[in-house]
């Protein structure tokens, strides 16, 4: 307590000045006037209160006047104040300052201190206030000396008002020992009150002394504040009418201690922080005190804060105990509230203490049986962010279990169990939570987290279940988890998405072999049957459908073998087989009485799982390509071939076209492995069908197949996989690992031969042509491709049974396309059968002719490899097709057709050996007529194109070096331009040339009146004349001798062995030009003659034989007769060209008119140069094309064109196609093809005969340039027609890979496999397809691919060589042209040169 100096000095000083203050004021209100401004209205009442307000205060002061006159004046000068000034205030307090004497009676001093307490609190300016605080304090300290007991009244509780008042939030005017006196009073008044009587407290006093603790900067001791604590305490319990300004009070002053001297605060002083608590919360819950209540909530907020907290919650469990009622509320409140803090510690500062508190919290609570705040407890730790989670995350916070305390794991676990009603509120919850959490998920262990919450009933959400899962990687699940996992979550009412993750899940483990889902000592039937239940409840849509056919799929993947046996023969066969008969029962019900909603959707929930299952063995058979042990790949197979019988049986389309999508692919490699392969050898029988994407016109949904195909249930990725265990059954070695293919294909046949469905029979029909080309597949099975020809012949020649029904857009024509060009694949078989196979097939073909234009272009192009493969049937058959030819010459698309195999015919003289004159007649009378009708098809393209007046298209844009391919089939239509007219006429007179040459001759004479007949009349059409002509020379000096030779001179090539002074004379005539060259030097005479159709030069001995005897002069006598030297010899005359040509005219008796047609030609420059050009036209027709080798996996132009050797095969075809020549031994005018010695090699590959001569610009044989490989680029880019002889191995052409602007046409030669892996081993059978560029029609026999035996390779290659390269060079060019052939050009220039040399003459 502070010492009575202090108080007797600081109280006396006090008095002093406000006795200053109190003169200065009465002197003030004496003497101060009213301003004049004022209004003389309020003069009078201004005057009224001054002077009663003097009239109190001198009363007040009056020391002789009674302390009751003085107690009211002291009252009534209060209620003055405030029109008083403020600085005059404390004067006021000093009239009235002996009032508050102890002495003084009680009702006057509170009068006083109310007056005292007004004066203060009006005092703005703090040095005024500072007067004030000793006169409060000695009075204080009064109150405590002379009371022996001191007691918390009303008196009290004015002055703490008064020092409330003075201090105002710990003012630092005070003086540092005034606050040490303040503290020092609070800290004696405290022990004071609590040691006497509390009956009497007043509760303004408690809460103006709190208030007063909590100004102060010193604070007090930490027994004072404990109590006030009791103080507060006591005063709740024990006034039920105490208002909400005590509560406030009492909250506001725990809030403040707790806030600042939180270190202060003892055990005792928390426990009764505590009791106060849960008593306010009871008076104000039942009050509904909102407010206060709040308030209160920032209380326990704070403590929740402090590092009392837990302790604080220890002080709640205990009181707890004895009040439960007013408690819970609280208790809840404030756990709430600690869990928060700890979850914030938790997220802003890990560490050990915030984990020991918890599981101290958890475990008090748990103690408690207050599970629901336990669970809620739990619940906010883990909403902690999952990144502080896993910091903090270990056994000890979340699994271990002490003397002392459980894990949070065990905690969970004991309560859901001890009280399940909760598990409905909080259990799913917290249960979702620990799943999200994959650190506490991966401690806890998914397995035994997934057990409990199944086996508790615990509702937890299956999509983070899932998220759980996947999160997890390397864990191993155990039987029991996968089982409740799909007993739990792969029910009906779970999210579509979460039951596809599961799914997903279940894939991953399949391909998983570490996990015990796939080891052996895990009973895996019992959840496979699970599964299999689960998909046949579940209305599974297209999404989930394919996952469970990817669960499928990955088991058989990764069972062993036996396992995948059992798997297919005890679920999937036996479902399929089930499933397969159900769905066509159901479909024969519906056919007899209708349907209704609910069986259509259980026929479609059937046919939804039929598919899953089926393309889940279709993927796994392509797959099984990869598979080392072979067992599945065979069992797959056989599996398949059983499911397409029964599905043939049961007549269920669908399956059937799956799996022949998977059969079709099957392939045989050069070593007699399996591997699989997309169809590329499809694009006619596709179009046929309207199946072809590029032309497709209708929408592709309306449709179940397309080509090309893409399909989900093949993976493109798969294929091109050889594999080395898996053979096929025509191996010598039997063995287990062979492939029946007999079986597929027989399988093929039965459904072609009685088809039920427009798909699959129209599929097989496309496809099997392709599979067939593959010759090494099904060599072996001969009865059955001698079956299936029988078949296809037999709906070639009738017709399909009527139960197919064809729709709007299959026509007849258009199946009997595709027959057609099944039998060309057929046909590559004819050399494994009799020759009675070879016969049935042409026959059918005959019989086909009949048919539409559809068919007959690929009957035709069937009868053209027929010649060069089967030509005895063909012979046999020559009769009746020539006369169905006869019969369908109009057919203007056809035209090319026609004309290659005619072409193709006479490769043979023996071919056509046996016809008779008549029928030779019936073929060049077609031809004749083709020459006719093209003339028509040329005057309407010219018409057309005038009429529409555009410009002649440009067949070669050479504007960009790659091109798309043309993939439209040889049936479908194009425009006939001009060009492609003269192509047509080319051919024809092509034809009649080398039929004439083919025929025996006496065949020649009987046909030559009626051949030039038909040619002088083709003399008669304009655009034909040259070319009339030209062939009328030919066939005229056919009959001379055979025709060319092997060292034809072309021009005056002998003209440099002759001197200058030889002498030259040239004459043309109606259709040649000769000249004559004589040296009499040599008595000699060169004679050079000029035709349309060829070049022939002789030489002629003009010397003159006399026959005279010698004579001899035995004597030596000179002779004297000057005329005997002329008896014995003649003088030599010079011989003239113009004799020479007059006695060649003579010998041959040659009339006068003839002699006159000959027109001597000027010997001027000009004429040279004329014939100079005609020289320079050759007189056979001369081509070029390249040949190009692609080694093994040969993907690029470099790879190509850097090539200088090919295989031994490869090497035999170059054998085949030509002769080998020497570029250096060349003549000065033999064609070559632009091929350079030793700049472009030793060695070039020619060809020729009569008519026809070939230039290969073989790559093999050209060197590679030092750095590039441009020379040989610059040839063979440079051709319209290139032969790729393709051993790359590639399943697909590059058309561009060689990138060029000129080629229109690549023919491809592929061999097929042979039977042996010998490096000189030549294959057999070889595919030829002609590639060609966007916008080429399809008009050569190979344009579908054709299959050729070894002995026919080279002369089929260079027949389609030929035609393509002239259909090239007539297609590109720009122009129509006075004639189509190259004799009709030199005629036409021989036709001009006269007629210049007529006009000079």
């Amino acid at each position: 307590m502070p010492g009575p100096s202090y108080s007797r000095q600081r109280n006396a000083n006090s008095i002093d000045l406000l006795r200053g203050i109190s003169n200065a004021l009465k002197r003030s209100l004496d003497n101060k006037k009213p301003s004049t401004t004022q209004q003389k209205g309020t003069e009078s009442t201004q005057k009224v209160g001054k002077t009663y307000l003097l009239l109190l205060l001198k009363r007040l002061g009056d020391f002789n006047s009674s302390y009751q006159e003085r107690g009211q004046a002291a009252v009534e000068v209060r209620q003055l104040l405030d029109g008083l000034d403020q600085k005059s205030v404390p004067a006021v307090w000093y009239s009235a300052h002996d009032l508050i004497d102890s002495t003084v009676p009680q009702h006057i001093r509170r009068a006083a201190l109310e007056l005292l307490y007004e004066c203060i609190v009006r005092c703005e300016e703090d040095s005024l206030k500072v007067v004030f605080f000793p006169l409060v304090v000695n009075h204080m300290i009064e109150l405590m000396e002379k009371n022996e007991v001191f007691e918390l009244n009303s008196e009290v509780a004015l002055l703490l008002s008064c020092l409330n008042a003075i201090v105002r939030d710990a003012s630092p005017l005070l003086k540092t020992d005034d606050i040490s006196v303040l503290t020092a009073i609070i800290d004696e008044i405290v022990p004071l009150t609590s040691q006497k009587n509390l009956d009497n407290i007043y509760p303004e006093a408690l809460l103006q002394l709190m208030s007063l603790i909590q100004k102060l900067i010193k604070p007090v001791k930490e027994g004072a504040l404990l109590g006030v604590a009791r103080l507060d305490n006591y005063m709740l319990q024990m006034g039920e009418d105490i208002g909400n300004k005590f509560f406030c009070g009492v909250i506001d002053f725990f809030t403040w201690l707790m806030r600042n001297h939180k270190q202060h605060v003892s055990a005792e002083l928390l426990q009764e922080i505590a009791a106060s608590v849960i008593y306010m919360s009871g008076i104000l819950n039942e009050r509904k005190e909102e407010m206060v209540l709040y308030d209160m909530e920032l209380l326990l907020k704070e403590i929740s804060k402090t590092s009392k907290r837990v302790s604080f919650l220890e002080q709640l469990f205990s009181l707890n105990a004895i009040k439960p009622k007013e408690t819970n509320k609280i208790f809840d409140s404030y756990v709430i509230m600690l869990l928060s803090k700890l979850r914030s510690n938790l997220i802003d500062n890990d560490t050990n203490e915030s984990r020991h508190e918890i599981i101290m919290v958890a475990n008090k609570l748990y103690q408690q049986k207050k599970d629901s705040i336990l669970l809620k407890l739990i619940l906010e730790i883990l909403n902690v962010n999952s990144k502080n989670m896993e910091s903090f995350v270990d056994d000890e916070f979340f699994l271990s279990t002490t003397k002392n305390a459980l894990g949070l794991w065990q905690l969970i676990r004991l309560t859901l169990r001890r009280n399940s009603s909760l598990g409905r509120l909080f259990g799913h919850k917290i249960i979702n939570k620990i799943f999200k959490n994959h650190g506490i998920s991966s401690s806890i262990g998914i397995n035994n987290l997934l057990q409990f919450t199944f086996a508790e009933g615990l509702s937890a959400d299956p999509g983070i279940i899932v998220c759980a899962l996947e999160a997890e990687s390397g864990i191993i699940f155990e039987l029991e988890t996968l089982r409740l996992l799909v007993i739990n979550i792969m029910v009906p009412s779970t999210m579509m998405e979460v039951r596809l993750r599961v799914w997903k899940l279940f894939i991953n483990l399949a391909r998983d072999a570490k996990t015990s889902f796939l080891s052996p000592d895990v009973n895996k039937d019992s959840l496979l049957t699970m599964l299999y239940a689960k998909n046949e409840s579940l209305e599974l849509n297209s999404e989930e459908a394919t996952l469970f056919e990817e669960l499928i799929y990955a088991l058989i993947q990764e069972l062993d073998a036996d396992q995948v046996k059992d798997f297919i023969q005890d679920y999937i066969y036996p479902d399929i087989y089930d499933t397969l008969g159900t769905l066509r029962r159901r479909k024969s019900i519906v056919g007899a009485i209708g349907t209704f909603a609910r069986g259509w959707q259980t026929s479609e929930r059937l046919a939804r799982r039929l598919e899953i299952l089926i393309h889940g063995l279709i993927r796994s058979f392509i797959w099984s390509a990869t598979d080392d042990s072979g067992f599945k790949c065979i069992f797959l197979y056989q599996t398949l071939i059983k499911v397409y019988g029964r599905a043939a049986g049961c007549a269920h389309a669908d399956t059937l076209l799956d799996i022949a999508r998977a059969m079709i692919r099957i392939r045989r490699d050069i070593s007699g492995y399996l591997y699989f392969k997309n169809p590329s050898d499809a694009i006619g029988i596709s179009s046929a069908f309207g199946r072809n994407k590029n032309l497709l016109k209708e929408p592709q949904q309306r449709f179940k197949w397309t080509f090309p195909e893409s399909t989900k249930i093949i993976d493109d990725n798969l294929l091109e996989k050889h594999n080395i265990h898996v053979m096929f059954d025509d191996i010598n070695e039997k063995s287990t690992q062979c492939v029946d293919i007999g079986a597929w294909l027989s399988a093929a046949i039965d459904t072609i031969e009685i088809p039920r469905d427009l798909e699959i029979y129209s599929y097989l029909l496309t496809h099997l042509c392709g599979q067939l080309s593959d010759i090494t597949l099904f060599k072996c099975h001969h009865s059955l491709i001698d079956r299936f020809k029988r078949v296809i012949c037999n709906h070639l020649t009738n017709s399909i049974p009527s139960i197919v029904p064809l729709g709007d857009i299959i026509s007849i024509s258009d199946l009997h396309s595709a027959y057609v060009r099944n039998l060309s694949a057929v046909l590559a078989y004819h050399s494994f059968q009799s020759k009675s196979f070879a016969d049935e097939l042409v026959n059918a073909l005959v019989g086909g002719l009949t048919s539409w234009e559809k068919t007959l272009i690929p009957i035709l192009h069937i009868l053209t490899i027929s010649c060069f493969e089967i030509p005895q049937s063909i012979q046999r058959y020559l009769t009746p097709i020539l006369q169905h030819i006869q019969k369908r010459i109009t057919s203007l698309y056809a035209t090319a057709s026609i004309l290659e195999f005619f072409l193709a015919l006479c490769e043979s003289r023996k071919l056509i050996s046996n016809l008779t004159i008549e029928e030779i007649k019936r073929v060049f009378a077609i031809i004749f007529k083709l020459i006719e009708n093209s003339v028509d098809l040329k005057i309407r393209s010219k018409q057309k194109r005038e009429a529409e007046d555009y410009e002649v298209e440009k067949s070669a844009p050479y504007q960009r070096l790659e091109y798309e391919i043309d993939m439209s089939p040889s049936t479908e239509s194009f425009l006939i331009k001009e060009s492609l007219a003269e192509f047509f006429q080319n051919q024809s007179f092509r034809a009649l040339s080398s039929w004439f040459l083919q025929v025996n001759e006496s065949c020649k004479l009987e046909l030559m009146p009626f051949i030039i007949k038909n040619l002088q009349s083709l003399r008669a059409i304009k655009s034909l004349k040259n070319d009339a002509t030209a062939y009328m020379d030919f066939f005229s000096r056919s009959r001379f001798g055979p025709q060319g030779s092997d060292n034809i001179i072309h021009g005056e090539l002998s003209d440099s062995a002759l001197e200058e002074s030889s002498k030259m004379t040239r004459w043309i005539h109606d259709d040649g030009l000769i000249s004559i060259r004589v040296h009499d030097s040599l008595k000699k005479a060169i004679v050079s003659v000029r035709k349309p159709s060829c070049n022939r030069i002789f030489e002629v001995d003009l010397s003159v034989s006399t026959d005279t005897q010698p004579s001899y002069d035995i004597f030596n006598f000179p002779d004297e007769d000057e005329n005997s030297e002329s008896l014995r010899s003649s003088k030599e005359v010079p011989i003239d060209p113009e004799q020479v040509l007059f006695q060649l005219l003579y010998i041959g008796k040659i009339n006068a008119s003839f002699e006159n047609s000959f027109v001597k030609i000027p010997d001027v420059i000009s004429f040279r140069r004329s014939i100079n050009a005609f020289d320079r036209i050759p007189d056979v027709d001369i081509q070029k094309a390249g040949i190009v080798y692609i080694g093994p996996s040969q993907r690029t132009e470099e790879d190509v064109l850097r090539n200088t050797d090919g295989s031994y095969q490869y090497q035999w075809f170059l054998s085949q196609m030509g002769k080998f020549i020497k570029l250096d031994e060349v003549s000065k005018f033999f064609y070559t093809g632009g091929l350079v010695p030793k700049t472009d090699g030793e060695y070039a590959l020619v060809w020729r005969d009569e008519i026809t001569q070939i230039a290969y610009h073989t790559v093999t044989l050209m060197p590679n340039d030092s750095d590039s490989i441009s020379m040989k680029k610059s040839h063979v880019g440079n051709d319209l027609v290139n032969i790729f002889y393709d051993e790359s191995g590639l399943p697909d052409f590059n058309f561009n890979i060689i990138k060029s602007q000129f080629t229109f046409i690549s023919i491809v030669i592929t061999p097929q496999s042979v039977d042996c892996e010998e490096n000189q081993a030549i294959a057999d059978h070889y595919k030829v397809k002609m590639y060609r560029r966007s916008g080429t029609p399809g008009l050569l026999s190979c344009t579908h691919f054709k299959i050729i035996g070894k002995p026919n390779l080279s002369r089929y290659v260079r027949h389609a060589c030929l035609t393509a390269n002239a259909f090239a060079q007539k297609y590109c060019e720009n122009r129509s042209s006075d004639a189509c052939s190259i004799w009709g050009v030199r005629c036409k220039h021989l036709t001009t040169l006269r007629e210049r040399v007529c006009a000079v003459l």
